[in-house]
């Protein structure tokens, strides 16, 4: 790096000295360099060319198109060099413009296979009374089979808003209340604008407080307040002539399930029995979609083991799916030859033994990732796991330290994703390429485990230690050593912040 105050920063920041390269632009190119030269020694026939042949090929003329292989449809530049050689760059994807070769090998994608599993489903109603509008957000990527089974079987017609796109994204975030809240929940906004162009009776957006328990060990099934209550955030910033349906949902007792259904269902006309039958269908279908779902990660990741494959657990919440969210992440890394899987392998699944964890398990989505991090930890080498998270992500910020020390105490490493509405994607694409090449390197490394370590329990003997407080507010700060002090225990509050404590602690904070 030409920078002298980023290298002395960096030397400050861990304690060593940093040595650089006198021509630091010029390392991508001599890293190319360094890969065309063991690529062409790994060609046996090829021919050793002069300088001034290879000179003469690096001559290009540039051009650029619009792929039109999906709702993104992305602006690619097209370099064609004089060897008839053509590179492309811009592209999210290698689907319609690659340059990975006609004989690259993809690994399989059960993103995809999901996204495609999950809304790929014919209607019994395809003209009803009632059309009721579901937006392709938040809980509807958990639970869309259930709905789209129960309006169906209630005679009910259901339209799914669009998949997501970056231009309906622009159009529909002027109503968006907060800029700090995350991606996923911005892009509902341009999905209710869609069912309203649709001409929709209702719209339908459920207040689901709890999901599935799939582990009796799990202290709860929490969803995050978000998906919960933003439907309460549309009503207030968008006005619509449309009516918001948000029924209070639980999918932990299917008794209560069926009891909440048929309040809301009753309001059509909708007889009881009706209803009830439906739910029964609508569960079946939810279920059936779980186990296929379940067994096509199994059956991937079997397959991958058997021919000594590399396999990537894609982790995130359920709305991670969509690739608009993802930025086609899975794409990317099925396209360098990973297979993809999800962490769906373990949904109903007995991972064994839970790890020691400071983790309250009482999140639904945040338990699903939970164990996905505690099964690859156990399995090979073969096996990594990446998370994606979205900026402005509450519960993820204690989630990331866990799974680290899951993942670390078993000898592998998390790679974290950030991902938000940012439509460069490059900086993502050369992280996952390096963590993917360096994956080949490290195949047969032997892995340490290491112990839980926790902090020590404070005991009866503790109580002469001195106790380091917080400032809490210039009311209460002054107040907690002596009220403390009459029941025994000697507490020093801590200063008020300042720049220098708050720099320090960014250095442990994931926001």
């Amino acid at each position: 790096m030409r920078n002298d105050a980023i290298v002395r920063a960096l030397e400050l920041l861990t304690g060593a000295e940093v040595s650089r390269s006198n021509l630091p632009e010029l390392m991508g190119a001599y890293g190319c360099a360094l890969y065309a030269q063991s690529s062409s020694i790994a060609e046996r026939n090829t021919e050793a060319a002069s300088l001034n042949e290879l000179l003469q090929t690096a001559g290009y003329t540039t051009r650029q198109v619009q792929c039109g292989g999906c709702e993104n449809r992305c602006f690619v530049h097209k370099y064609a060099f004089a060897n008839k050689n053509v590179y492309y760059s811009g592209n999210k994807c290698e689907k319609v413009f690659s340059n990975q070769g006609a004989h690259a090998v993809k690994g399989r994608n059960l993103s995809v296979e999901k996204y495609g599993l999950l809304f790929n489903r014919k209607g019994k109603t395809e003209s009803g009374k009632l059309i009721v509008g579901i937006p392709r957000g938040l809980n509807i990527y958990e639970n869309y089979p259930f709905w789209h089974a129960l309006f169906n079987e209630c005679g009910i017609k259901t339209v799914l808003s669009q998949p997501s796109t970056f231009y309906s994204y622009e159009a529909g975030v002027h109503s968006v209340m907060s800029d700090n809240i995350c991606f996923p929940a911005k892009l509902m906004h341009s999905h209710i604008y869609d069912l309203v162009q649709k001409k929709v009776d209702r719209i339908f957006m459920p207040y689901v407080i709890f999901e599935k328990k799939e582990r009796k060990e799990s202290a709860n099934s929490y969803n995050c307040p978000i998906v919960t209550g933003y439907a309460e955030v549309i009503k207030s910033a968008i006005h619509l002539n449309i009516p918001v349906d948000s029924p209070v949902i639980t999918f932990q007792n299917t008794e209560l399930l069926t009891k909440q259904c048929t309040e809301y269902l009753q309001q059509f006309g909708i007889d009881k029995q009706t209803i009830k039958k439906a739910v029964r269908e609508a569960l079946a279908a939810q279920i059936n979609y779980e186990q296929e779902l379940r067994e096509l990660n199994r059956q991937a990741y079997a397959r991958n083991k058997a021919e000594g494959k590399l396999t990537i657990l894609l982790a995130g919440r359920p709305y991670h799916t969509d690739p608009l969210i993802q930025h086609k992440l899975s794409d990317m890394i099925a396209g360098m030859g990973a297979t993809v899987i999800t962490e769906d392998i373990v949904r109903d699944e007995d991972v064994g033994d839970i790890d020691r964890t400071f983790l309250v398990s009482q999140w639904a989505y945040i338990n699903r990732i939970f164990y996905a991090a505690q099964w690859v930890a156990r399995q090979g080498n073969d096996v990594h796991f990446v998370q994606m998270t979205s900026f402005g992500c509450g519960p993820d910020a204690f989630l990331i330290d866990e799974i680290k020390s899951i993942l670390g105490r078993h000898g592998k490493s998390l790679t974290l994703l950030k991902i938000d509405d940012v439509n460069n994607i490059g900086s993502i694409k050369l992280r996952v390429r390096s963590v993917i090449e360096s994956l080949k390197f490290n195949h047969n490394a032997l892995r340490k485990m290491e112990p839980f370590l926790t902090t020590k329990r404070f005991t009866v003997e503790d109580r002469k230690r001195t106790i380091l407080a917080p400032y809490f507010t210039d009311y209460i700060s002054p107040l907690v050593p002596p009220v403390l002090k009459l029941a025994g225990y000697n507490v020093e509050v801590l200063p008020e912040s300042n720049n220098d404590s708050a720099e320090c602690g960014l250095m442990y904070a994931n926001h």
